[in-house]
C-alpha cells in the first residue's frame, strides 16, 4: 500500500509531529473521527486490490494468447 496513510505537521510551535501523535491528530481533528478515516483506509484497500486483479488479469489473457498463437 502507499504512503496516503502516513502523516506529518508542524504544530503551532514550530516543530515537527510525526507518529502516533501526528496521526491521532489528523483522524481526530482533520478526518472528523474514525469512522471516516476507516471509510478512507478502506477505500484505498479496494483500490489497491483492483489494480492488482487488473494485473492478473492481463497476466493471464497475455498467458492464454500465447499458448493460443502455438
Amino acid at each position: 500500500m502507499n504512503k496516503s496513510t502516513a502523516y506529518t505537521y508542524i504544530n503551532k510551535n514550530g516543530k515537527k509531529v510525526a507518529g502516533t501523535a501526528a496521526h491521532l491528530h489528523r483522524v481526530y481533528t482533520e478526518m472528523g473521527g474514525v469512522d471516516k478515516y476507516n471509510k478512507m483506509v478502506n477505500s484505498e484497500h479496494i483500490k489497491e486490490l483492483a489494480f492488482r486483479g487488473l494485473d492478473i488479469a492481463c497476466i493471464i489473457i497475455k498467458s492464454v494468447m500465447k499458448v493460443k498463437r502455438f
